[in-house]
């Protein structure tokens, strides 16, 4: 059983003390990082929609910024969107402005706009839902600079 603070977090048997110390630090690390792990565990897709609906009815950004998020969100890598939110990192943001910035041949005004979406759409998760309590676009490098 692993307990966390006096809450309880989980509980599983194992045959190896190694696989139940494994278990045992994911669970604690899940717990440090503030993750709603249910919801975490969804792709990144299922939260695209969302993210642009808000954006609409709370009328926090102009018309054009919001049109122009809907066209960067076309642009991101389906196996960036596939990933699970808790597994995503900085450096596969990085990766994505990387690629982008290969492919397309983006100058660094284009790269940061790109990652200033990014970054909107995790913090819309990390206020609004709730579900993570970091931004891993917040610190990502830009490629070139």
């Amino acid at each position: 059983m692993v307990r966390k603070n006096g809450e309880y977090l989980g509980s599983k048997v194992f045959d190896l003390k190694r696989d139940a110390e494994s278990y045992e630090r994911k669970l604690l690390e899940e717990n440090a990082d503030g993750i709603d792990v249910r919801q975490a565990s969804r792709k990144l897709s299922e939260y695209v929609s969302d993210f642009h609906e808000y954006r609409v009815l709370m009328n926090r950004v102009s018309e054009a910024t919001r049109e122009t998020d809907v066209h960067l969100f076309k642009r991101v890598p389906t196996w960036f969107l596939n990933l699970r939110l808790k597994d995503v990192k900085t450096h596969h943001v990085e990766r994505v402005l990387a690629e982008d910035a290969r492919e397309h041949n983006r100058k660094e005004g284009g790269i940061i706009r790109y990652r200033t979406t990014l970054s909107a759409f995790f913090t819309y998760l990390m206020d609004n839902r709730q579900i993570i309590t970091r931004n891993p676009a917040r610190r990502a490098a830009i490629p070139g600079a």
